[in-house]
């Protein structure tokens, strides 16, 4: 079972409404898709499962719990790693959230590259696991 998850899984990382962080994201997960709003949000998820996600609390059409909320109830989903960029300077409500890490805006840059390190890490040994 978890290897076909590993297999289903894409080395692609999903940024949720920042388009500035779409080449920091593709250096460490080799692609990534930008989505300004739950609805492409959740499309992008569904469509191929990411290796992490980068989210924004604040999206055009709703709130990022949403998605967050949409990850908590899928098992498939579940795992995947989330780290949510805001203005809200509410750094306590990534665990309430379920979030891996929570950066406020302006962004901590190398923070973050070192959350998509891990991330992109995470995925190669889980390749490795399996080949």
């Amino acid at each position: 079972m978890a290897m076909a998850e590993t297999e289903m899984r894409s080395s692609r990382g999903v940024a949720v409404r920042n388009r500035r962080l779409r080449a920091r994201i593709a250096l460490a997960s080799r692609t990534s898709e930008v989505a300004s709003s739950v609805e492409e949000a959740t499309a992008a998820i569904v469509r191929s499962l990411p290796s992490g996600i980068v989210l924004d609390l604040r999206l055009r059409d709703g709130r990022g719990e949403q998605i967050l909320d949409l990850l908590k109830a899928d098992p498939t989903l579940a795992t995947i790693p989330v780290v949510i960029v805001s203005v809200e300077d509410d750094e306590g409500r990534s665990n309430l959230l379920v979030a891996d890490d929570y950066l406020t805006k302006p962004i901590d840059r190398p923070r973050l590259g070192r959350w998509l390190a891990r991330v992109a890490a995470r995925e190669d040994r889980a390749q490795v696991a399996v080949s």
